[in-house]
């Protein structure tokens, strides 16, 4: 029973296809829904005829499956460029729709098989392709914005963390810069996106530490003023006093900082002396490293 069952499945196959090899023409008829067309093969191309014979050209639909034959009635496949539209035909020669990947890149075709460039919301996810359809991922630069594409195309809003900086991008997806507010937080993104967590205009203002021994007699003081010209540059003010002793100086200067760090050159500090203040913002405190160059002593005197 099984073998005579599958003899009759194959005779039923063979009904609907109509498949004829005489030679080498293959010819396969269309279903009842289309039975005034039928596929020709000769010679490794495929033909599509009308019930009386007639060659056909250009966009051709059976059972629904949308083929397209150039001027000399060819089947085509692959890319396929119509009307100034490009479409993807597969190796069977059905136009497709949706994403499809050619060659490890994803392309995007609307309900009509016209492949897709620019903006395009799928599913109420926006992705980006590019003037040759090609799905792009990562950051994109469009009309001048900085955008993040994550591995699968989707546009990303909100707090991104790529390559360990985080970035801020809005709810149409641009990266921003400059102070943003979120959930009554201010935040300083760099003219590149990038959070700096210490920009300058938090240490605006007036700082002072003081050290004292009361049995060596020892009372030292150093302020630093902070005045931002804009988040990378600042005058800064820094005194330094130690009574009891004539160590007492002052320096001011434009001081450029990145990565919350910046250098004071100074070439003379009130008593002379040449050097160097490495300054570092950390945390809401402000670390000096002074270094100073000293004169040789002439007569007693530095």
């Amino acid at each position: 029973m099984e073998r005579l069952f599958m003899k009759k499945n194959m005779r039923v196959l063979a009904m609907a296809l109509g498949l004829t090899v005489l030679g080498s023409v293959t010819s396969v008829y269309a279903s009842s829904g289309d039975h005034d067309k039928n596929w020709k093969k000769n010679n490794g191309q495929w033909y599509l005829y009308d019930k009386d014979g007639r060659k056909l050209t250009g966009w051709q639909s059976i059972n629904g499956v949308w083929y397209d034959l150039n001027e000399n009635g060819v089947m085509q496949t692959g890319w396929q460029q119509v009307g100034g539209t490009w479409y993807y035909l597969n190796e069977s020669g059905a136009m497709q729709t949706g994403w499809q990947q050619v060659r490890g890149t994803w392309y995007y075709l609307n309900e009509s098989g016209a492949m897709q460039t620019g903006w395009q919301q799928v599913r109420g996810t926006w992705y980006y392709l590019n003037e040759n359809g090609a799905m792009q991922t990562g950051w994109q630069q469009v009309g001048g914005t900085w955008y993040y594409l994550n591995e699968s195309g989707a546009m990303q809003t909100g707090w991104q963390q790529v390559g360990g900086t985080w970035y801020y991008l809005n709810e149409s997806g641009a990266m921003q810069t400059g102070w943003i507010q979120e959930k009554d937080k201010k935040y300083f993104l760099e003219n590149n996106g990038a959070w700096n967590s210490n920009p300058l205009t938090e240490y605006e203002g007036y700082w002072t530490t003081t050290h004292s021994n009361p049995e060596k007699d020892v009372f030292a003081s150093i302020s630093v003023q902070v005045d931002p010209n804009n988040e990378h540059e600042a005058i800064v003010k820094i005194d330094s006093n130690e009574r009891g002793s004539r160590n007492v100086a002052s320096v001011t200067g434009k001081v450029q900082f990145t990565n919350s760090k910046g250098i004071l050159t100074f070439e003379n500090d009130g008593w002379g002396n040449a050097g160097t203040v490495e300054i570092k913002l950390d945390n809401d405190s402000i670390n000096l490293n002074i270094k100073i160059n000293k004169k040789e002593m002439v007569n007693g005197v530095w």
